[in-house]
């Protein structure tokens, strides 16, 4: 659909409807028989594709820049400055155990189901979302089967299910099948990364400049915040981490743990 269409799709696997049945046969048959028309257009994947931007904040609201000591002086002071650029791809969690979620109202109160790495933090966002106070949600989480960030804040699934079973006033089960774990549930962002080190004739450093470009959703803002690993890393007196955003068509990323480098090049 056309962007500016009421029914716009942001990015390929989005949610576009949910199909309620008493059965998972049922549900499965229904959603096969759904035929959404949907007029295409081209999708800004990659860091060529989109324009670079200032977003607000990186992470859960660190700054994009921080900057220690004195940049322009420890370059000036090191013996030997090196460049190297690096570049990581989109990488997604996809846990042993997917999404799922069984969602319940009791008048003003809902129970969720569901596994969670961050119980306490997650109850208030769903009583904003759905206008009660935090002490009407109720989560239930004995076990977990793998989350590694992409458990810990709601997703639109999740949401699905909540508005589901107060439409129908009765219980709602909803689990992701393994194709459904990319797109709407997180994912860590690809980023494009630049440093530069100053390098002191005793092989210390003087100087390090960190800055990172990191992909996130079209309309949302999340930014792995990739420089600040520089900030608290390594022994140097000066040090500058900055960031951008690009605006991907894609789900919107979040936590993830551990990073690992795909790619590595001299600048």
């Amino acid at each position: 659909m056309h962007k500016d269409a009421p029914g716009f799709t942001r990015y390929a696997g989005a949610p576009v409807a949910l199909v309620l049945a008493e059965t998972l046969e049922a549900a499965t048959e229904g959603a096969r028989l759904l035929a959404p028309e949907l007029e295409t257009e081209p999708a800004r994947i990659g860091f060529e594709a989109a324009e670079t931007y200032e977003p607000p904040f990186v992470g859960f609201g660190s700054p994009t820049k921080t900057v220690t000591g004195d940049i322009e002086a420890g370059f000036a002071a090191a013996r030997h400055v090196v460049e190297v650029a690096i570049e990581t791809p989109l990488q997604y969690h996809n846990a042993m155990e997917p999404h799922a979620i069984v969602a319940q109202w009791e008048g003003g109160r809902l129970t969720l189901d569901t596994p969670s790495q961050a119980i306490v933090m997650s109850r208030p966002m769903f009583a904003a979302y759905f206008g009660i106070p935090p002490e009407n949600v109720h989560i239930r989480s004995p076990y977990l089967g793998g989350g590694f960030g992409s458990k810990a804040v709601l997703n639109a699934p999740q949401i699905l299910a909540c508005l589901a079973a107060r439409k129908t006033g009765r219980p709602v089960k909803l689990v992701l099948s393994r194709g459904q774990m990319y797109g709407p549930v997180g994912h860590r962002a690809a980023t494009r990364q630049r440093l530069k080190l100053g390098i002191g004739s005793d092989g210390r450093l003087t100087a390090l400049a960190h800055h990172a470009v990191s992909s996130t959703s079209s309309f949302d803002d999340f930014l792995e915040p990739a420089a600040n690993a520089s900030l608290n890393t390594y022994a140097c007196p000066a040090i500058s981490a900055s960031h951008e955003g690009s605006r991907w068509d894609t789900g919107t990323p979040g936590a993830m743990r551990r990073r690992a480098i795909s790619c590595f090049h001299e600048g």
